[in-house]
């Protein structure tokens, strides 16, 4: 008998992905686990255990389907779960071929090196060798620049680089975060966002170091509220922002374009124009078909 699971989705990273199976990890509870597509629980112990189990279950999960050619692998922010990308999942479902693959991390528990670790397994474990592309909302992105230093450190082994398509960042505080950094005089700060709250602050450039500028094609979609019917402006901030990343943060040498839009942060990756843009971006590699 199955066990449904109670929420608890900031205490959860994914190791594995398998057709809607997923391995996971709570570093806070100490617990592996192995949950089915529908997040029941089919089994949890230690790393090996599960793994086991997950391997045990491969030739059920692959009967009667193929490796994906395209993935689109989308990555929530701070504070946030998989299902707040559920508007680019099924954007990508309605008008592409990729399929979207939406992951899961505990972004307020453990510290961007070890979200990047984890997703760096989860990609090089993928059925198959399909195409990668990317979509990432604010820390996504940052785990996922850590992720490409980390192959970049290891002479991509895996051969994953050569397999990234294209990459959409979403608020991406690029160039570390004023506002948190700000935010984190206050004791409880690091209390609430944990170790990559931190990181993206005061910490910011023991981290920057860490991070790659990705050779595929990417582009970046920016928040300006001035520009939008909610014009209050974050008074700790200098400059057209997002309420929560500056557009200036946002950057990123190489990159193929710079969007802007009239979006607060936290709505970018379900505000329809954002949305519309990161699916032609990933299909088309231009935000709009008269891009400059």
């Amino acid at each position: 008998m199955w066990i449904p699971t109670f929420g608890g989705k900031q205490l959860w990273t994914d190791y594995r992905w398998l057709h809607g199976w997923r391995v996971q990890h709570s570093s806070t509870l100490k617990l592996w686990r192995l949950l089915r597509p529908n997040r029941y629980l089919e089994f949890s112990g230690s790393r090996d255990q599960v793994l086991d189990r997950f391997e045990t279950q491969r030739s059920e999960i692959e009967r009667g389907t193929s490796p994906p050619e395209d993935v689109v692998i989308l990555l929530h922010g701070l504070l946030r779960t998989a299902s707040s990308m559920n508007s680019l999942a099924s954007a990508f479902r309605l008008n592409s071929d990729l399929l979207p693959i939406s992951v899961s991390y505990a972004s307020s528990r453990d510290s961007v090196e070890e979200h990047a670790l984890a997703l760096g397994e989860l990609v090089q474990n993928l059925p198959g060798e399909p195409r990668l592309s990317f979509v990432g909302h604010s820390l996504g992105n940052i785990v996922l620049r850590c992720m490409i230093g980390n192959i970049n450190r290891n002479n991509d082994a895996n051969g994953l680089l050569r397999r990234m398509n294209r990459i959409v960042m979403l608020g991406p505080p690029n160039n570390g975060s004023s506002f948190a950094k700000k935010l984190s005089e206050l004791k409880l700060f690091e209390i609430v966002t944990g170790r990559s709250g931190s990181l993206l602050g005061p910490s910011w450039q023991s981290l920057e170091t860490k991070l790659a500028v990705p050779a595929c094609p990417f582009g970046i979609i920016a928040g300006d509220i001035t520009q939008s019917q909610w014009r209050l402006p974050n008074p700790f901030l200098e400059g057209p922002s997002d309420w929560v990343v500056t557009v200036a943060e946002t950057r990123l040498e190489a990159a193929s374009e710079l969007l802007i839009l009239p979006c607060l942060h936290s709505f970018l990756m379900t505000n329809a124009q954002a949305v519309d843009a990161s699916v032609r971006f990933i299909c088309t590699g231009r935000f709009t078909s008269h891009s400059t």
